[in-house]
Parts: C-alpha cells; structure tokens; sequence
C-alpha cells in the first residue's frame, strides 16, 4: 500500500540522517508527537547512540515492555507476537533491533490493534560507561477514521459561514429596540392607525 511505502521511506531517511549525524541522546522518530493515528498498525521508531549500552534499551507501550513480553534478546530482525497492552491483545510485527558496526542502534516495530484511545511511547536508555539511565516518551493517540476526518476539517482553517439573515415583522426588525409610546400614522384614506417606529428612526409624527 502507498502509506507503507511512504512510511519506509520516511523510516529510512531518519535512520540515514542519523548515521550522517549521530544523536546524542535517545531520539523517538515514529510516531510523531500528539500524532493522531488512524492506521490499522501503528509504526513506532527510535535510534540510540553507541554511548549507551546497545542491547539494554528499554521500549515500553503503556508500561509494558515489548522486548521482554516477547521474550526476545536483542539484537534480532523482523521478530514478532503477540503482547497484552491495557484489555487488549496487540500484534507486534517486523520487530527489528539492528546493532550496526558504527552510527546509532536503531529500533523500529509495528503495532496492531491498539485501542482507540492515548498512548505512550517510552524508552530507557543506559549508559556504556555507567550512570543514570536516560528515558524519553512520546505520547500519540489512535483514533477511528471519521474522528481524524472531524479533527482535518476542525483545523483547516475554513470560515464560518455567514450568518443567517435577522427575522422581520412589519417595520420592527426583531431584537432591534422600539420608541415607546406607540404613534399615529395617518393612512390614504386619512385614517389613524397605530404603530412602532424603529427608535434609530425617531418619531414619525401625523401629517
């Protein structure tokens, strides 16, 4: 499909941006951060530099560890199964750890069959030469796909659209205030009639 396809290519420009430039710290590339994710899997994406420990990285979705609910130990390629996330069963896919000879480690996985509802992506880093662990976390949400229609059009920036034309009965127009009290209009046939007079109009007197 065009989506994964377009996915990839974004995936491994960020791997070969890293390599050109090596981060310093943990980096989440996927998902974005605050992404609204109507996919039926959701990418996630990160690179850890060498200064840490290359296979002790923690990857954590809603606290759950995916390494080790899988029963993986790094570095591996293109693993799977299946992992308890909230009330849900989730697919994991393509699960790839790859440790290369120079430049960042880099960590990339899908995810099927998260609930609709907030999310968040953690990882915990620990470094080679001992000291505090380093954690970063993204949170993302997945959403149905009439919810990100409603979100698209909420923030595209369409005007409102005019508004409606104020009701009127006879010369008052309604919510516009009225003189008091009412006045005398003579009709052609030099009878008096009683009526209202718009008060930005004044009193209209009888002739």
């Amino acid at each position: 499909m065009a989506w994964r396809a377009r996915r990839s290519q974004l995936w491994l420009a960020a791997v070969l941006l890293a390599t050109a430039c090596p981060p310093t710290t943990v980096t989440i590339n996927l998902p974005r951060a605050n992404a609204l994710v109507d996919d039926p899997g959701v990418a996630i994406a990160l690179t850890v530099p060498r200064s840490f420990t290359p296979t002790a990285t923690i990857v954590r979705v809603d606290g759950v560890d995916l390494v080790a609910a899988l029963g993986l130990v790094p570095p591996f390629a293109n693993a799977g199964g299946s992992v308890a996330i909230g009330a849900d069963r989730v697919a994991v896919t393509g699960f790839t750890w790859t440790v290369p000879p120079s430049g960042p480690v880099a960590i990339s996985a899908t995810l099927t069959g998260l609930a609709s509802a907030d999310h968040v992506l953690a990882a915990e880093a620990f470094p080679a030469a001992g000291g505090a662990s380093v954690a970063k976390s993204r949170s993302f949400a997945v959403v149905e796909p009439m919810t990100l229609e409603a979100h698209e059009i909420a923030t595209a920036g369409t005007p409102a659209p005019p508004p409606v034309p104020t009701n009127h009965a006879g010369n008052a127009t309604l919510g516009e205030s009225l003189a008091a009290p009412p006045v005398a209009l003579a009709n052609g046939a030099g009878q008096l009639r009683a009526g209202y007079v718009p008060a930005a109009q004044g009193r209209v007197g009888a002739h």
